[in-house]
């Protein structure tokens, strides 16, 4: 692994891999934010595991797909996941979708000279995901990667 940069471009793609296809809109990635330990030197690790903690997510197909993109992208940044499963760095991830609803106001003058408000209700979701490195002989957190996206119902699939 290169540096912490490079890490961060592992949480950007897993989100753009578990992300639903994009049609004739363009795909904003949402912004990461890395917290991660400046005295490691990532280039020592070489292979990575996941933790025996890992939760699955509620849909079978959602899990299998953050898997396979977080995999994909810490082997493309040099890492291999090895047969005996016992790596340098174990891997986890926690993934979220919390419901909310966003209210926008206006205020406009009506011919009579009243002052009229309303509020627009909106339902959303936010989604967040948060990926953790950690030492696998110390288990200590080397790194951890968080991002949030609030997006509209219908613009990803989950259920009510």
């Amino acid at each position: 692994m290169k540096d912490r940069n490079a890490v961060a471009a592992v949480l950007c793609a897993a989100v753009v891999a578990t992300a639903p296809p994009v049609c004739a809109q363009t795909l904003k990635l949402p912004k990461a934010v890395v917290d991660y330990d400046d005295r490691v030197d990532f280039k020592a690790f070489h292979t990575f595991q996941w933790k025996d903690t890992q939760d699955r997510l509620p849909d079978p197909a959602r899990h299998m797909a953050m898997v396979t993109a977080v995999e994909r992208e810490l082997e493309k940044k040099g890492l291999t996941k090895p047969p005996d499963g016992k790596g340098d760095l174990r891997v986890r991830f926690y993934a979220g979708v919390d419901k909310k609803v966003r209210g926008t106001g206006r205020q406009e003058t009506s011919w009579t000279g009243d002052l009229k408000t309303s509020v627009d209700f909106e339902k959303m979701s936010e989604g967040t995901l948060i990926i953790e490195l950690y030492d696998a002989a110390t288990e200590k957190r080397l790194w951890r990667g968080t991002t949030s996206s609030v997006f509209r119902p219908g613009s990803f699939d989950v259920s009510d």
